[in-house]
């Protein structure tokens, strides 16, 4: 017979255990950390899952997520259990403690209780035990699917390389045959070398996006920052473009004057080279590209140096304006209309975020579009 004493603690661990059963992860979190909460004395809980690389919170009530991080990862590098005073009062404490399968280390479950009891810690020692075996299963599928996903970047690096060596081989030739045409009156011979030429660097770009987001994917970009003149940068990409095109002008504003700041030269040209690429596919009647640069005052006294890039085309539909930076997407009204891979505003949004900086997007269907990049100034 469970003494009466005991009866409230018994029914509390059975509530937690029968919590568990869900097998979605996320669900199977929440109804845990509900289950949990009703032991009055607990006034905070969360439970993490992942390793010391990567871990993410599947839910948590009443913590701070950011300050735990760094006593989550040890918890799941060492498999040890951790306890800490919590700010909720004195004589309340942060107790972490591991969920382990086998010998892996897989996940930490955080309770903040005031106050706690002797018997608590051996009570939550027998949660955490019976979740380590009951989440583990339901966490093997996002690491079979995360384990696929890498194998996928790492076939697309393969790819890239494999294929963009005998495209720089035809390129070479097609370029030298086509220098040689030059020279001679045979025009339509000259054109389709010109074909050749254009169309496997067109081919070589998307080939480098696709490099470019599986390094991103795998966190195997690298930034090499340098002091460089960011409007001499601006300048230079842009009659680069416009080289490219006689439909559209391209008008710099703002870029007269030197900015100097810390970024990677190679990176941010090209940001600002799909950033006004897309401003001359996506106007495909002509018309201005403005290229502004302006320094700008940020809260705390700091300063940030901002690049803005408007075209007169067919505009991104209003609730579609930070979908345009996800992978693989594009906007409404630009599906099937046009070529791409829907990467270059990923790959933008993804290196400037690496430098601190931010993109946003403005403008309405067939009233144009204008696109900001935003980079911190740092300067010597």
């Amino acid at each position: 017979m469970v003494h009466p004493s005991a009866r409230e603690p018994l029914a509390w661990l059975l509530d937690v255990m029968r919590a568990a059963d869900t097998p979605d992860l996320v669900e199977q979190a929440r109804q845990v950390l509900a289950a949990l909460r009703r032991d009055p004395r607990i006034v905070a809980a969360g439970l993490w899952c992942g390793d010391t690389h990567a871990s993410r919170c599947l839910g948590q009530h009443n913590l701070d997520e950011t300050a735990l991080a760094p006593l989550v990862a040890e918890v799941l590098a060492n498999g040890q259990p951790l306890t800490r005073p919590a700010p909720f009062g004195d004589a309340a404490e942060l107790s972490l403690l591991p969920l382990c399968y086998a010998e892996a280390t897989f996940g930490v479950l955080a309770i903040v209780a005031q106050p706690r009891e002797p018997a608590d810690m051996l009570r939550w020692r027998v949660v955490a035990a019976h979740l380590g075996a009951s989440l583990w299963p339901a966490q093997q599928p996002q690491q079979t699917e995360q384990a696929l996903s890498n194998e996928w970047d790492d076939f697309i690096a393969h790819a890239v390389h494999e294929i963009k060596n005998p495209l720089a081989s035809t390129k070479g030739y097609a370029d030298l045959l086509l220098r040689r045409a030059n020279k001679d009156a045979n025009e339509n011979y000259r054109k389709g070398l010109v074909v050749i030429s254009q169309q496997v660097t067109k081919a070589t770009g998307l080939l480098e996006q696709l490099s470019d987001t599986s390094r991103i994917n795998t966190n195997r970009i690298h930034i090499e920052p340098s002091y460089a003149d960011l409007a001499d940068v601006t300048r230079r990409v842009a009659q680069e473009q416009q080289i490219k095109t006689d439909q559209h002008l391209i008008d710099i504003e703002g870029v007269a004057e030197a900015l100097y700041t810390t970024f990677d030269v190679a990176r941010i040209s090209q940001c600002l080279e799909a950033i006004i690429g897309n401003a001359v596919k996506f106007s495909p009647n002509g018309g201005t590209i403005s290229i502004g640069l302006s320094e700008q005052p940020q809260p705390g006294g700091s300063s940030a140096a901002v690049v803005s890039v408007s075209d007169q085309g067919i505009g991104v539909p209003a609730a579609e304006r930070e979908r345009i930076f996800e992978r693989f997407k594009r906007g409404s009204n630009v599906v099937g209309l046009f070529s791409g891979l829907g990467l270059g505003l990923f790959i933008a949004r993804d290196l400037v975020q690496r430098h601190g900086g931010r993109m946003w997007v403005a403008g309405e269907p067939d009233q144009g579009t204008t696109v900001f990049l935003l980079l911190p100034l740092r300067r010597r």
